[in-house]
Formats: C-alpha cells, structure tokens, sequence
C-alpha cells in the first residue's frame, strides 16, 4: 500500500519576507478567509533543527476574545509572541498550556493572553519566533542530509484553528543544497542568500531541502523538476511518467491544480522513520530511495501520489464521514487510470488483483477475512481503514465508473475539483454530485458499496447438455452485481458474458456451439468479490495480514511477534504459503534492523518450502541477493538474481525485480 501520505495545499501569494524581531513590519496582507503568513526559515544549521520566525495576519474575530488559541509542535521551542495589531493589545503575550483544541500528535495548543482584549471585528497581526523540531515523525524529518515537513500532519508552524494559510516563506539552506516547496519560486530581496515561496491561495506549507541533483524538463507550459540524491541515468523517465500521468488525470479528474510539479527523492531510513513510502504536497512528490531502485519509475506508485495533488491536497474532506475515501481511495483510483492508460489493460488486470503490489482486490479480502470489517462510507480513522480505501476503496470507485459511464463520473469529478479548489468537500455532497451526472438512482449502489461491511463471496458452476448452462451462487446476503464470465473453447478462443444476479442462486444458459475447456470468473477483477477459493484463502493468512498491517504502519516489533506467533498456527497442508509469508517477512524486519544472519537463515528456510506464492518468490530471491552482496558473496549473490528473473518471468504478473537483478548481475560480472 501506499504508506500514510503527507497531503499539503496550493498556490501561491506576492509578499514581503518578515524582518527579523525589532524592525518595522510590512503592509498586512489583506486576507479575509485565512491567515497570511510572512516567514523566515533557518535550515543552515539542521542538526540544531529549524529557526523559524515571522509575521501571521489573522481574519477579524467574530467575537470578543480575552485568548487566542495556536498550535505548535511540543519539539519547537516558543521564545515569544507579540501582538503587533490591533495597537490597542500591541506587546507581548502570556502564553498558557491549554488542551481545548484536538491537536496533532507531539503538538502543544498554546493559549495567547494579550494585554488587551481583542474586539469584534479588529483583525490581528502577531509577530512570532521558534526554534527546533529535532524529532522525527509523520512527514516531518529535519537532518543532515534531507529536511522535509508537511504542515497537513504536524505543525511545525504556528497553527491557528487550521494548517492551510497564505502568504510568503523565505528559506536558508546549507551550501549545496536545493528546495522545493509548496507555492510558487519568486525573487526575494536583499543580498542574503535565500529563496522564496509564495502562496496565493489558502494551502497546507511543506518544503523539502537536500543536496540534490536537478534535473529539469519543460512539458509544453508545464516545468517538471527531478531532484535526486545522486545522478540516475532515468531522470527523464521519471518525468516523462510523471507528465503522462498528470495527462490522464486530467481527463478523470479535471485540470491539474498547479503550474509545475517536481518529483523529490528522500533517503529511505528517515521516511520510513516519518512513516511513508510516498508522500504528496501542493505541485510536489516525495519518493524514498529504495523505491528508486530500478531503472523506471513504478507507474501506480507516480499514479497514486500525483492523484493527491487533487484530492487531499487541493480538494480535502470536511466532517467526519468518508475519511480515506475522498483522499486515499481517489488517489488509488488514479493510480488505477495511469496504469491502464500508459501500462495497458494486463497491467491494469495485475494492480486491481493486488498481486503485483500494494492495494488491490486480494488485499481487501484479507483485511476483511482478518476482521477489519468498516463500511466504506465510515471509515475510523486507524491502519486498517487507511488499507481498505487503497483496497476495497477505489475498487470500488472503478466500478461506480462504470455503473454511471465513465464520462459522467469524470464530469461529476472534474465539477467538483473545480468548484472546491483549494477548499473542502463533505461526504454527502460528494455523493450528492455524483448523483446529479449519473441519470440514474444510485441509491442502492451507496447503500451496498458504500454501506455494508463485507464482501460477496460467489462460486460459478457450469455444466454442458444441450447448452452452457451457468449458475452463479451467493454466500451470505447477496449483492447485486454484474459479473464477467469468459468461456474459453476448445480451439483457443473466448467469449466474455457479463451475468446479472441479486439472489443466492442465478442460472443462466449461455450459447455454446464448441466444445467448452473452462469458465473463468471476472479474470481481470473487475468487480470487487471472492470466490470461494479465494475467501478461504484469505482467511488462513489472518496471521500474515495482521502482521503485514503493524509492518506497514510502523510497528516492526509487533510485526515480528505476530508473525513468529503465526508460526504456531500454520495449517496442514499450507495451500496458501502462510509460512513462507511469514518467514519472508521476519527475515525482511531482521534485514532491515541490520541482522544479516538472522534474515539469510529465514530466508533459507522459506525457500526450502513447498508452497511459495509465486508473486513474493521474486521478492525473496532480490533480498537474499542483496544480503549476499553485502557480505561479499558474490557467486551467491549472483545466482540468486538469476532465481530473481526466473520467479519473475514464471509468475504471469508484470516484472517487479528484473531490471535490478539485470542491473546486479552487471555489476557482479554474472552476465
């Protein structure tokens, strides 16, 4: 899956850098919906963290108010608060703890007591300086060698009643390095070595700063920016994905939000640290080393976080209901579109199935199966929902698509990122627009999908007298579903029937003037269901799934102990592989916490196995490779990248691992 992804803001607005404490202010920008920032960042010294100062102009207060209320990370260090206006409550504030205001984790609500009350109607401006943000947490690192930070998820800034804001930020960085940020480049003042951002329109600041290598390409008007750790020969890969992708979003979801976009690495151990393998902000990506790997970029992966840019980042959600499905669930379905737009329809067939990644069909089923049962319109805020909506979620969109017509269900989403730009949308006037371009009651589709909890499980029967006759059955309460059932004949070809049933029980006969070799149902996973084969399967991985959830969210000790729990439990006969499963991923925790020889002996041990799941086996192989290289192996190392491209080109999915076993083979003189 996608890894919680940090979602930033917008655009950008012409202002004046903030002078230091002691000069005189510049005009207050006049906002009137939210507050107007005027920063000054220090990162020339990132192991001391960040210094931060400057100006925020606040909306006129409704009411009389004796506190201001502000949130700041606990790390950050307030040396003060001054009011500058109204002059009547100019001076310093008293600042006092106060937990009225949910805030995010390792975050301080500040109470600000001016010396005056603050009438109705008077706007404010406060002058404000802060130093810190040593620890690192969800999208938020600031180190020696890369710096980032996502105001959507932490508030390294001064927060007040909200993370999206406007104005200008100035940045000084280190000698070498380079900056992206949220908003638009602009020219600053002065001699100082610094560069600055604007944002016109209300957005959540994010900025991330290294020593990078640029790489920089124009689109037509569009300028697509490539910073990287070190020099890859495939920058202009990854841009030319980047710049497809954002061509077919258009068409799903509308215009793209911004006028540029970049694509940023970031070294894997401190954005596994912050808990994400992508992450999104306004007119940028981040992408961890280790997804860097080969010599192409993952177009699902481009497809999921450039999807942000428009839902999560410019278009958010208000209220509490469809959490993770106006973010996370479109953002998949985006992925889905780029793969099968710029990959083609087998690619597309291997992203909704699960098994060439993360998110997908098999995935949900597991989720379910391990009790992570939540209807997709009430999603708690926790890991599991978070990897339903990358599942079952945008499954479940790419069928509402089809339901409405695709080009009504992308008039309905283009109007709406159109209409609450840089803004927020609730869950019932998403579902209401949809409503409007469908032409069609979808009020059933939303009480099905949307409301309930579980998953169809359906087995297809067949038999041949003096026709195909066909019986779809249903466990539990049946859904109502369209499904695709292709007849394969005997002399090589096929014909696809899509079989209506809303019973427990449907039998239909079907033209058949061949001789029959086999029934395929939904073969490319068009329709989020189980078969019965499937179901069972899901539920004897319990043990895996519920480990593979703490992995991914970032609990690596609890993953191991609920993996080598499972090993107590493995059924016999494993059908399914749980035991490889698992000894994969306790070797992976083991690698990764820096023990070699206990990862190698795991490994050893899966490989030994009879039941290997041919989607992971290529996975295994890589990592025993790279553990072999490490020690010096080199013959090991090199017939283990030969396993590699065989388990890659034997499973039937697209190939994950072979052009890096190609690349290690060149490197160890094995080809």
């Amino acid at each position: 899956m996608l890894l919680p992804a940090t979602l930033a803001g917008s655009l950008l607005l012409l202002a004046s850098i903030v002078p230091p404490a002691g000069c005189s202010t510049q005009k207050p920008l006049q906002i009137s919906s939210a507050p107007a920032y005027q920063l000054h960042l220090d990162l020339r010294r990132p192991s001391q963290g960040l210094t931060l100062e400057g100006t925020v102009h606040l909306p006129a207060q409704a009411l009389r108010r004796e506190t201001l209320e502000m949130t700041l990370r606990s790390d950050m260090q307030l040396a003060d608060v001054e009011v500058l206006q109204p002059r009547a409550s100019a001076g310093p504030v008293r600042l006092e703890t106060g937990d009225s205001v949910a805030a995010p984790a390792l975050a301080t609500v500040w109470r600000l007591r001016p010396r005056r009350s603050i009438a109705a109607g008077e706007k404010v401006e406060l002058r404000f300086r802060s130093r810190g943000g040593g620890r690192t947490t969800l999208n938020f690192h600031v180190g020696e060698t890369v710096a980032f930070a996502g105001g959507g998820t932490t508030p390294w800034y001064p927060q007040f009643g909200g993370s999206r804001g406007v104005g200008r930020i100035e940045f000084r960085l280190p000698p070498g390095w380079r900056l992206q940020a949220s908003g638009k480049q602009v020219p600053t003042r002065g001699r100082s070595p610094s560069l600055a951002y604007h944002l016109s329109e209300p957005t959540e600041f994010g900025f991330v700063a290294g020593p990078f290598h640029e790489h920089s390409r124009k689109f037509g008007d569009m300028q697509v920016r490539v910073l990287l750790l070190e020099k890859r020969p495939f920058a202009d890969d990854l841009a030319d994905v980047a710049v497809r992708t954002i061509g077919v979003l258009e068409r799903e979801f509308g215009p793209y939000p911004y006028s540029d976009f970049a694509i940023v690495e970031v070294p894997t151990e401190p954005a596994a640290q912050s808990g994400f393998i992508g992450a999104a902000y306004t007119g940028y990506m981040l992408v961890r080393s280790d997804f860097l790997a080969s010599t192409k970029a993952d177009v699902g992966h481009f497809g999921h976080e450039i999807g942000h840019q428009w839902w999560g980042v410019s278009v958010q959600r208000s209220g509490d209901a469809g959490d993770y499905m106006l973010d996370e669930a479109l953002a998949q379905y985006g992925a889905l579109r780029a793969v099968e737009e710029i990959s083609g329809a087998e690619a597309a067939g291997s992203f909704r199935s699960g098994k060439a990644g993360l998110g997908g069909e098999e995935n949900g089923l597991r989720l379910i199966a391990a009790g992570f049962t939540y209807p997709l319109g009430r999603l708690p805020h926790e890991a599991a929902a978070y990897a339903l909506s990358d599942a079952k979620g945008y499954l479940t969109y790419d069928l509402l698509s089809r339901t409405m017509g695709a080009d009504r269900f992308r008039s309905a989403l283009a109007e709406i990122t159109r209409e609450y730009r840089n803004s927020e949308v609730g869950w019932e006037e998403f579902l209401r627009r949809l409503q409007v371009h469908a032409h069609q009651d979808l009020g059933w589709f939303y009480n099905q999908w949307f409301g309930r909890k579980d998953a169809p499980i359906v087995e297809l029967r067949w038999q041949r007298d003096t026709a195909l006759r066909v019986t779809l059955l249903q466990r539990g309460d049946p859904y109502r579903l369209a499904l695709p059932v292709v007849v394969e004949y005997a002399d090589g070809s096929s014909q696809v029937h899509w079989l209506d049933t809303s019973s427990d029980s449907t039998t239909v006969a079907l033209p058949a003037d061949q001789p029959v070799v086999r029934l395929l149902l939904d073969p490319r996973n068009l329709v989020f269901h189980a078969t019965v084969e499937e179901w069972n399967r899901a539920r004897s991985l319990v043990p895996f799934t519920r480990g593979r959830l703490l992995w991914d969210h970032g609990d690596a000790a609890g993953a191991e102990a609920a993996f080598l729990g499972g090993l107590d439990s493995v059924p016999v006969p494993d059908v399914a592989g749980l035991e490889f499963l698992l000894r994969l991923h306790i070797g992976w925790i083991a690698e990764e916490a820096g023990q070699p020889d206990k990862a190698r002996r795991q490994y050893q041990k899966a490989a030994q196995l009879a039941a290997r799941p041919p989607e992971m086996l290529a996975r295994l192989y890589w990592n025993f490779s790279k553990l072999a290289r490490q020690r010096g192996d080199l013959a090991t190392a090199r017939w283990a990248a030969t396993q590699v491209l065989a388990a890659d080109a034997a499973n039937g999915l697209p190939p994950r691992f072979t052009e890096r076993a190609r690349q290690a083979l060149d490197e160890t003189g094995g080809r």
